[in-house]
Parts: structure tokens; sequence; C-alpha cells
């Protein structure tokens, strides 16, 4: 783990969450109930003899369709046009294991901002410079004092003053930066002292020593920048920064219906409406979860040709993938990609997602040889969590994939490094067309319009069981 950054436990975030949002919701449910309760007793005791079955089951209705999400009755609305967010209240729904990643995105702590415009622009903060270059093409030996020009694979690496280990040339002095040029991919550089001397100035010639003759693919090593007495500050060298950019997609659903779908009970204890309204927001959930990991696919307005709009997971993960061979995923296998996962940045917190038949792998081998594993709910989503030296691997199963027959496949990031970003959040809109005159008919309109944002792509690793 890198000491200079804290990490945090996703099972502890979730659970500051969770107590957060069960103080936000778990009062307002309760006395919304007790006050509904005592406005209703009068009303069905003066009924039951008219009309007992029919009220009996308006008064159900009417308290479960306030109880499931934790959102007002339609009766409750009246009156009230403004969108409400209901993002918070989704979370609270019994579909958490269907769309892990989503859930993830709306529980945890500070994985949500507002975006100010439908193209969102972010900077990814965290992508950490390498330090390892090679030799591009070979070169002669230098003259004693002399600098050297030498060709490499990335010149944009370097900067003038950095000092330069031959790898596998124990014995060879190390060379030191005098200029880049990144166009040419050369570096003008020379041999420094081994502490014998009379200059403090490495760049006096009469200290320096002979750059040696270096074959290509020769590894070359960043070792630091130096500086002479009096040189200005450079600039970081440990963070590159570079502007990504989503766009926020639109999803949304209309749920409508008359008065006797309002009030009809069905299999259960709660109207049709409130039927319709659950499977509607369930729908909606595993459509944003979907496009958050694979992305959108929309119809070009110039060409009529299929384009993406919005940038998923996968667009922002590089080959090659983490592989292992289906039906026999080892203890040791499962110990590198915790390693493999871990870096050399961010915190040590990594979650797994991944289809059914890559889970399967997994479960075998904590079952199996791993009974030390723990099993426990995150933000409402069952997970498998499995901890090495490097990397606490949170492991849960995305029915996401396997809808898009990638049952076998999956992708472990860091939860750090991604947010949701979002122009609209989950509202409802109340469709009032009774009161507007146009048909007996009332309903909601749901609406999101939102998109992930990958700050480190390179924390990103697909997984797949061949």
């Amino acid at each position: 783990m890198n000491a200079s950054r804290r990490s945090y436990d996703l099972l502890d975030a979730a659970r500051a969450a969770d107590v957060r949002a069960t103080r936000r919701f778990t009062p307002g449910l309760l006395l919304l109930g007790l006050v509904l309760m005592a406005l209703l007793v009068p009303v069905l005791l003066v009924l039951a003899a008219v009309a007992a079955p029919k009220a009996l089951a308006a008064a159900v209705g009417f308290i479960a369709l306030g109880a499931v999400t934790g959102s007002q009755t339609l009766e409750a609305q009246a009156g009230h046009w403004e969108p409400r967010d209901v993002s918070d209240d989704l979370t609270l729904m019994d579909i958490a294991n269907d769309v892990p990643f989503d859930q993830l995105l709306r529980r945890l702590p500070n994985r949500r901002t507002r975006a100010k415009n439908i193209k969102v622009e972010y900077y990814r903060r965290e992508r950490v410079l390498p330090r390892l270059d090679t030799i591009s093409a070979d070169s002669s030996a230098g003259s004693a004092g002399a600098p050297r020009t030498i060709s490499v694979s990335n010149a944009a690496l370097w900067k003038p003053n950095d000092v330069i280990e031959i790898v596998g040339s124990p014995t060879a002095k190390n060379l030191y930066v005098m200029s880049v040029d990144v166009s040419g991919g050369t570096l003008s550089v020379v041999a420094l002292p081994s502490g014998v001397g009379t200059s403090e100035d490495p760049k006096t010639a009469d200290t320096l020593g002979t750059v040696p003759a270096l074959t290509e693919d020769a590894v070359l090593a960043r070792l630091s920048t130096t500086k002479s007495t009096g040189d200005s500050p450079s600039e970081p060298r440990a963070n590159q920064s570079v502007k990504g950019f989503n766009f926020c997609e639109l999803i949304d659903a209309v749920v409508e219906a008359d008065e006797d779908a309002r009030r009809t009970q069905t299999y259960s204890a709660q109207p049709e409406y409130q039927i319709r309204r659950r499977e509607t927001l369930e729908t909606m959930r595993r459509d944003a979860n979907l496009k958050a990991i694979f992305g959108k696919r929309s119809i070009s307005k110039k060409d009529g040709k299929l384009v993406y709009t919005q940038d998923g997971l996968r667009a922002h993960v590089s080959e090659p993938v983490f592989t292992f061979s289906d039906g026999s995923l080892t203890e040791s296998q499962l110990i590198d990609l915790g390693y493999t996962a871990g870096g050399n940045s961010g915190g040590k917190t990594r979650v797994v997602l991944g289809g059914s038949a890559l889970m399967k792998n997994f479960d075998k081998v904590m079952l199996a040889k791993m009974q030390h594993a723990e099993s426990r709910t995150v933000a409402g989503v069952q997970t498998l969590r499995v901890e090495t030296r490097r990397t606490v691997l949170y492991v849960m199963l995305d029915p996401s994939f396997d809808s898009m027959d990638l049952a076998h496949e999956g992708v472990c990031f860091d939860p750090d490094t991604i947010k949701k970003a979002e122009f609209r959040p989950m509202e409802n809109n109340p469709l009032k067309y009774k009161a507007a005159g146009v048909a007996d008919v009332e309903g909601e309109w749901f609406m999101e319009r939102a998109c992930v944002e990958v700050h480190n792509p390179e924390t990103l690793i697909w997984l797949r069981a061949t």
C-alpha cells in the first residue's frame, strides 16, 4: 500500500452510509406511518359497514405505496409539481444483488458528483509515470567528459536533470539528462562521476565520465531528479494529469394507471399501480448498471451509424486481460490477482464484478481452500472478502455480464478512482392527466442523466475464464 495515501475499508464506508440512510429515511417513514394510521382508523371504522373490503384495500395500498421506496403516494403528491430526487430511495430496494455497480455508486460516500453539463470533463489525477524506458537504437560509446545523444522509446518520460541507471550494468556510471528532444525521441546525457573530483556541479566537464555503448532494448531506470545548487525547482514527477470526458445519457420511463388499476389488488397486498412502479424502477436500475459497465450505443444523426455516446468501464480497460483456465482457478492465481490489482498507487481496496461462470471459479477456490474468506454484505450487496498483503478484494456477482453473454468475464477496479457524475439525478415527476382534463389517468415520469468518471484507468483489470 502506498503510504502517501490513506485507504479506507469498503465495508466500513458502506456501514457509515447505511447509518446515514437509516437516520434519513427510517424516522420519516415511521412518523408518516403513524400519522396515516391515526387519520385512517376513524375513517375505516365508519366505512367498514358499507364498503369494508374496498376501503380496507385502499388503506393497505395507500400505506404500502410509501413503504417500498420511501416515496410519497400519488394522493399525497397532489399539488406537488416539483421533481424529487429519489436516488437515495432506490438503494433501499431489494435488488442490490442484481445491480451491484449501480448500488455502490449510489450508496458509498462521495461516489456521486453533480455535473454542470451533459458533457462531463474531468482530470485523471492519478496516472503514475513509469520509471523504466528502453534504448530504441544502438549507440556507440562517447568521449570522456562529453555529452552523448541516445535514442529512447519514451522520450516524454524524461526531464532535464533526471538521473538514469543502466539496468543490468552495475559497473556502468549513472547518466545525467542534459536535454530532451521529445519529437526526435532522443536524450542528451553525460556520465556522472563516482564521487571523485573537485567540482560540485555535475555539469562540469572535468569530473564527468564516458557514456558507454548502449544496445537496442537496453533498459533504463529513472532514479531521481537532481539539481545543482541555485537551480529553480522542477515540476512534480509522480503523477501525470490527463483530461478525460464522458457524456451523461438519459434513461427514463413512465408509469401510468387509471383509477381501477391504482386500487386493484393482485397477488400481493399492494395495488396494481405500485407493482408497476416497482418493476419500472427495477428495470431502470438494471439499465443504468449495464450502461455504467459497458457503455451505451446510439444512432448517429449524421450518417445513421451506431456510435458510443457514453463510455462505461469496459472502454477504459487496456489489454491484456487477467486470464485463467475455467474451472481451475487456483489459490496462487487469486493471490496474483490481488498483487496485480494493487499496483503501486491508490488505496488497497479493490472490487471484482463478474458473470456467473466467473464467480463459480471464485466460489470453488474460496470454499475448497480458503475457508477463512469472509462472506458479508456491503451496501446491500452480497460479497466475499479476500485479503492479501497488498490488496483487499471484494468479489461480487453482477448479472449484467450474463445479459451481455459474458458470463465468463468480469472487471476489477479501485472504488476510490470511480465516480458517478449526475447532470440530472434520478427524479420522479408527477403526471397529472386527470387534473389537466386529458384522461382519467395519473402517473409518474422517472428520469436520470448520468455517466461514470474513471480517474485512473490503469487500475482497471479485465478478467476472463477461458
